[in-house]
Parts: structure tokens; C-alpha cells; sequence
């Protein structure tokens, strides 16, 4: 049963940085094409590269000293630099020491995980070990069919993996200058990595076990949309795999176990608002363990350096360390005197005064608070009955709808979306959702035609552009709207019936941003406005019809023109806020729901004042959908893995029969326009007309006989009349006490009562 257990890190999620906690203001350019991944950690220090002309191409801390550099550069060198404790100041020019030079440029620089004064370097076709005590080249394997582009150490240090250009996978024994195994590799153009997953006998490419090179133990596919090769990087104390696409802007975070179903499990990928100029993992000793920090990474991108941290979410106590409020009273009994009765007046206060320290005692038992004041003072006490107003639709149950209604053989899904965009689209008539491979495609599918979906040939609106995100229009629902990451955004028109071939020109191209475009949205009333938010800090706000962007919100303040509410859903700690569009400095109200990475995504349905909470790939359909008699007052449609699936959401009644009208008012038909793009652009305003959802043949719940009232046979509000009250309470509590004291009084004592004995009696 060990591989059904829950791993401890699988809701770690990164910890995205303020802007202020950014990097920034480095110029990184554009860098040579090199196999290194551009920027390296040590527990003290990082570095990465910028244009320069004598370019480096990998570089590598010592994991025994993190002062300790060495770099391989384009002029086949290897140099060893020791950085001053307080870092660099000015430029540094003089080196620990340079290795002899190379017959071509340095690809990679590794120090060995285990032996300190080892270093590793690969040039051309062969893998040089070097001591570096001495200065010169130990071990030398020239046997590479072709350039050697990634190496990696055993994390003992024991054997080494190479990955070449010649599409092979070589296990070394450099001690011997030998290889261990060899094995096929990766097929295709694009270059390949290799990395060894800590002291296991696995390396990474494909999962390959090095005792049986000659099949994979697992392959897993990722859609890269820039083609880039894949930085990975492994924590073997916790087992946590991520990769990262050189000019991609996503990072896979992956487990490793061999005891589970799939030595391979990924957890989640995460879209970042820049493509990685390169990727770097932090030493364990810089982490900050008190925050539950497991792993850090590091995005370089083209002008900024991001401080990525992932997080295991823990619930924490905060306990003050004051040693003032730290003090315990210990508790002394006090002696037994027995009172005097011209002394009861006077022991009638300290008796109160103890049972009041009695409660605090254990209410402050039970609780730690880091608070003087909550330890000074007692609970307040909860009130047993409030005014709380109860919801009708406090009893809804959601439930998957029959079989029938699905739509399957869903395959093929992209994951690569970036965390903006939704990612699923619904009308009453189509869905929609993003398909995985190059050219940014979207699959349209008729929601009211439920079938099996072909395993291939299926017709998709091909974008030419990876997807950044994409809706459909709530006021026509055969227009779907595409912002794609060569900086355009797409109109596209569905048509009747659904798509019937691939279709690969726009009905609309609309131009000016200066950077891709990340998020867009229709407007809600007005047909053909469309907003479109992008990376350039601009929000353009479009007239489909002209084409043309008429509004342009920059960097600077902006006022709505109607007032508003809400809801900011948090990452790790997934928080709902409500705000007053008037005042956003403070929040009206906030909900903590639990901790989870997925951010969710809310529905609100202002008929029955119901939000509903999502993670992606959830829509929402019309009223006009429902089914009225069923007191059905919401549906929504759910894309799977490998279905699209339909959920109702109902009301249980008795008097089904009745329409429901105290739970079906009148409802805005937010799928007819109000007013025209032309409209709202010189100002105006309209309203959507209500619809009244109440079906011909059926009458009102209102209107339904009413039952004669039927006698209760115990009425609760007499007990109330009884309860005596706190105060009340404690007054009968002392008279109790005060009352057992008197009448020790008049009792003799315990020796009185035992019987006397004879002095005779007492001798042999």
C-alpha cells in the first residue's frame, strides 16, 4: 500500500516575488548559443551571464566552498576564480588558477558532488577530470561518436552520465577510463540533457535505470512552445524534479518514486509572466527552513533576476517568546480554615474571584495566544443563538449528469497555458479548449451533439502562434476571441453546426500592443468591445467592428464607471476577498478555504447570490439551459482529461410540482446585447432585458394553498423563559458553597466520635 501514500511535497507551490524583490536592472542581451544553463548558485553567491566578448558558456560552484568559481568559455579556457567574502566590487582580474587550454570551446564545467579539488569539463567529443591541486588532467575519455552537449556526476561521485550529439547515452567510469553502458538517446534536432537523479541508479533523459539501458523505464512528453531544450533539476533529499524550456515561460514540477504506480508523477506546471533566459537551482544551506522553503530556483531572464521559492504549505503557531507572558501562575491551595460566621460577607468576593481564575486557568490551558491581552483577560462567551439570515440555497447538491450527456475521448490537451488564461471556454452551444504541439490550436466541439470524439482528423482553428489566452463572446456564440504570443489578438467566427475543417484565418486581426498580449476579455452588454490586456502594462480596449483599439489604459490610475465587487483568490493560501470598487485600501470581507497550489477561479450567479469556486477548465452555461422543474438553477460543464462532462446544481423542494418563484426571480439575459459597440464608445449605458424563467404550465409556489398551522407539542421558547442567567448562576453556585461551609460548625469533629481505651488496657 506505500505507493498510495501521499507524498509531503506534492502542494508545494512557488512563492512568486514581489516586484521589489526582483533583480533587476541587469542586461542580459542576447546570449551565444552555448549547452550551459547561463546562471549558477552557491549558498552565497550567484552568477549568470551577460553580452560580453569573451563569452562564457558554463560555469559552477564548489559545493565544499561557495566562494569557489570555475568557468569554460568560447576561447577554451578553464579558469578558477575565488570571489572575496564580500563579493565583487570592481572587476576581478586575477584567477586561483587556469587549467591548460582546450583543443576547442568549453561546453560544460562540473565539480565533482563528493571529492573536493575535482573538477569535470567536456570539449569536442571528450570528458577531461581534472586535479585541480595540481593543476592537469587526470582521466580522459575521447570516445564520443560526436560533441558531448550535457554531463552530469553520480550524486556519490562514483560514475558519470554523458549525453552527445551523436543521439547516444554513455554510463563512464572515469577512474577507469572506461564505459559502463551505452545506450540509444534522443532521437530529433533539438539538443539533449542528462541528469542523474541523486545516488539512484536512474539517470534522466528518458528515465533510464543504468543496470537495463535497453529500454526506458518511463517517457513523459511536455509541449514546448519555443522548442527549447529542457533545463532539469533534482533534489534528491526530497525528491522533487523540475524542468525548465530555455525561452520558455513554464516550469514542470515533478516526483520521483520508485515505489508508487509511475516512477514519474507530475504535480503541476506553473506559467511565468517571461521566458527563461536560464535556470538555476540554490544550495540547501540557503534556505529558509522556518517558512517550510524546500527548494529555490532561479529565473534569469532578459532583464531581471526572479528568486523562485517552493514552499511545502505548513500551519504554523505563532507563541509569543516575551518571558513576561510566558510565566505560568502555579496554582497554591489555599489553607483550610473554616470560616467564621461573622466572615461570610467577607469570603463571598474571594470565592468569585476564584472561580473566575478557575475558568481563565483552563480556558488558557486549552489556548495559546500570542497576545497580552487575550492571556490577561477570559473568552468571551459565543452566543448560543444568533440573527444569521439562512440561505435557500444552503442544501444545494451538484451531481454529475448521466453518461449520455458526455462528450468522449478528450485527448491531446495542452497544459502550457499561462496561469492567466482559464484555459476551457462554454456556451450553450460549443466548447472549447487548447490542444497540445506547435501553432496554437483550438478545438471546438458541439456541446449539444454528445459523442465519442475521433482519435484523429478532428478540424481545430489553427492560430499560427502559441495561445497566451482566449474567450468566447457571451453576446454571439459562434465568436471566439485568441491573444497569441506573436503579439496579436484574433477574431475567429464558428460556423454553424460546429467546425468541419481546420480553419486558419481570422475574421478580425487586431494590432498594437508592444508586447504579447496575456488576457482577453469580451465586454459583458455591449456588442463587438473587446479588451485585451498584454506584458507591455497596457490595456487596449477595442471596436471589433473597425478593428481599431479606441481606448488605451496605460501605467496610470483609472476609475471605473460603475461600482463593483470582487473576489482575489490567493496561490498556496487560497483566500476570497470582496472589495468596494470605490475604496480597494481595505477589503468588506475575507475567507480563508484551505491551502492548495491551483488558483481557483470564481463563478458568481447573481439570481440566487451563489459563488461558485473552480480550478480551470470549468464553464457555466445560460439559465435558459436549466431545467425549471427539476428546480435545476445552475449547470456547468467540466473538461477532463478525457471528457467533457455535464454537472447539475439543484435545490431540493417538496412541492416540486409549484414553480419555484421564491428561488427563480426574474433573470438578466447577460446573453443579448444591450447596446451596440458604437454606443457604449460615445458613453451610454444600457440595461439587458429580464427574463421570466416560470414555464407555462406550471403556477407559482406563492400561489399554492396554504396548510393550517399544526401544533407544536414542545415550545423551546418556554425553557428560555426558565434559563437563569449567567450571573444568576454563579450567585446559586456561591450560596451552595457558603451554605456546606455553616455546617461544619455544628458537626464534631472526626477524632471525637472514635471510642477511648483503658490506661489497663494498655499494658502487656
Amino acid at each position: 500500500m506505500k505507493r498510495f501514500q501521499a507524498s509531503k511535497y506534492r502542494n508545494a507551490a512557488p512563492k512568486i516575488p514581489k516586484k521589489e524583490e526582483y533583480i533587476s536592472g541587469i542586461r542580459v542581451g542576447d546570449l551565444k548559443s552555448c549547452f550551459g544553463n547561463h546562471i549558477k548558485a552557491s549558498d552565497k553567491f550567484m552568477t549568470f551571464n551577460v553580452e560580453s566578448g569573451d563569452f562564457v558558456t558554463d560555469m559552477d560552484f564548489s559545493p565544499f566552498d561557495g566562494r569557489i568559481l570555475a568557468t569554460g568559455s568560447y576561447d577554451c579556457s578553464i579558469k578558477l576564480w575565488k570571489i572575496p567574502d564580500e563579493g565583487i566590487n570592481q572587476e576581478l582580474s586575477s584567477t586561483l588558477c587556469k587549467l591548460p587550454s582546450q583543443s576547442g570551446r568549453v561546453e560544460n564545467v562540473l565539480f565533482h558532488p563528493s571529492a573536493s579539488e575535482v573538477l569535470g569539463s567536456s570539449c569536442g567529443t571528450s570528458l577531461t577530470v581534472w586535479d585541480l591541486q595540481k593543476q592537469q588532467s587526470k582521466y580522459n575519455l575521447d570516445s564520443h561518436g560526436d560533441l558531448v552537449q550535457s554531463f552530469c556526476w553520480k550524486g556519490d561521485g562514483s560514475l558519470s552520465a554523458t549525453s552527445s550529439k551523436d543521439k547516444k547515452i554513455r554510463i563512464l567510469d572515469p577512474r577507469c577510463s572506461s564505459i559502463v553502458g551505452q545506450c540509444d538517446g534522443f532521437s530529433g534536432l533539438i539538443d539533449s540533457r542528462i541528469l542523474w537523479l541523486g545516488t539512484t541508479d536512474r539517470i534522466l533523459g528518458s528515465v533510464w535505470d543504468v543496470h537495463d539501458l535497453a529500454k526506458p523505464i518511463q517517457t513523459l512528453r511536455f509541449d514546448t512552445s519555443s522548442g527549447g531544450i529542457l533545463m532539469p533539476f533534482f533534489d534528491r533529499d526530497t525528491n522533487m524534479l523540475f524542468l525548465a524550456g530555455k525561452g520558455d515561460s513554464f516550469i514542470h514540477y515533478l516526483e520521483a518514486s520508485s515505489s508508487a504506480a509511475s516512477f514519474l508523477t507530475q504535480n503541476s506546471t506553473q506559467i511565468f509572466d517571461e521566458q527563461h533566459k536560464g535556470m538555476a537551482i540554490v544550495p540547501k544551506l540557503a534556505m529558509d527552513v522556518m517558512s517550510g522553503e524546500v527548494v529555490r530556483l532561479l529565473q534569469l531572464t532578459k532583464s531581471t533576476v526572479v528568486p523562485l521559492s517552493y514552499c511545502v504549505p505548513r500551519r504554523m503557531k505563532k507563541v509569543s517568546l516575551n518571558p513576561m507572558n510566558s510565566k505560568t501562575q502555579t496554582k497554591q491551595q489555599p489553607p483550610k480554615v473554616m470560616p467564621q460566621k461573622s466572615d461570610v460577607t467577607k469570603e463571598k468576593p474571594d470565592l468569585q474571584a476564584q472561580t473566575a481564575s478557575a475558568s481563565k486557568d483552563k480556558t488558557d490551558s486549552q489556548s495559546i495566544s500570542a497576545s497580552d491581552s487575550t492571556i490577561e483577560s477570559p473568552a468571551k462567551p459565543i452566543k448560543a443563538f444568533t440573527g444569521v439570515r439562512a440561505s435557500k440555497f444552503r442544501h444545494l447538491h451538484g451531481t454529475p449528469m448521466h453518461k449520455s450527456k458526455n462528450i468522449e475521448n478528450v485527448h491531446n490537451l495542452s497544459i502550457s497555458l499561462p496561469g492567466d488564461s482559464d484555459g476551457f471556454q462554454v456556451n450553450r452551444d460549443f466548447v472549447a479548449y487548447p490542444l497540445s504541439g506547435p501553432g496554437g490550436q483550438i478545438a471546438v466541439v458541439s456541446l449539444t451533439n454528445p459523442c465519442r470524439l475521433p482519435d484523429a482528423g478532428m478540424p481545430t482553428i489553427q492560430c499560427g502562434s502559441s495561445i497566451m489566452d482566449f474567450t468566447m463572446d457571451p453576446l454571439n456564440k459562434q465568436k471566439i476571441a485568441v491573444a497569441c504570443e506573436n503579439g496579436f489578438v484574433s477574431v475567429w467566427e464558428i460556423p454553424d453546426g460546429g467546425l468541419t475543417e481546420n480553419i486558419d484565418t481570422p475574421s478580425v486581426l487586431l494590432k498594437g500592443h508592444q508586447d504579447k498580449p496575456n488576457v482577453v476579455r469580451y465586454h459583458p452588454t455591449a456588442s463587438g468591445v473587446l479588451a485585451s490586456a498584454a506584458l507591455d502594462l497596457t490595456v487596449k480596449i477595442w471596436d471589433i467592428n473597425s478593428a481599431k483599439a479606441l481606448i488605451t489604459l496605460a501605467d496610470r490610475p483609472w476609475t471605473c464607471r460603475k461600482p463593483w465587487s470582487s473576489c482575489c483568490l490567493g496561490m498556496s493560501t487560497r483566500i476570497i476577498s470582496v472589495y468596494d470598487s470605490r475604496n480597494l485600501s481595505e477589503t468588506l470581507s475575507t475567507l480563508e478555504i484551505n491551502i492548495a497550489p491551483s488558483v481557483l477561479i470564481p463563478f458568481y450567479d447573481e439570481d440566487s447570490a451563489v459563488l461558485f469556486l473552480s480550478s480551470k477548465a470549468v464553464g457555466f452555461l445560460p439559465k435558459t439551459v436549466c431545467d425549471i422543474k427539476k428546480v435545476e438553477f445552475a449547470r456547468a460543464v467540466k473538461l477532463n482529461k478525457t471528457s467533457i462532462d455535464l454537472i447539475t446544481f439543484q435545490v431540493p423542494r417538496v412541492k416540486m410540482e409549484y414553480f419555484q418563484d421564491d428561488l427563480f426571480p426574474p433573470s438578466r439575459a447577460w446573453w443579448e446585447p444591450a447596446l451596440t459597440s458604437s454606443q457604449w464608445f460615445a458613453g451610454e449605458n444600457g440595461q439587458q432585458k429580464k427574463l421570466f424563467l416560470k414555464p407555462a404550465d406550471m403556477k407559482p409556489l406563492s400561489e399554492a394553498p396554504k396548510r393550517e398551522p399544526i401544533a407544536r407539542k414542545y415550545d423551546s421558547r418556554h425553557e428560555l423563559d426558565d434559563a437563569k442567567t449567567t450571573d444568576e448562576q454563579k450567585e446559586e453556585l456561591i450560596s451552595s458553597m457558603v451554605e456546606k461551609l455553616r455546617s461544619y460548625d455544628e458537626e464534631p469533629l472526626p477524632q471525637d466520635l472514635q471510642e477511648g481505651v483503658d490506661d489497663d488496657e494498655w499494658d502487656d
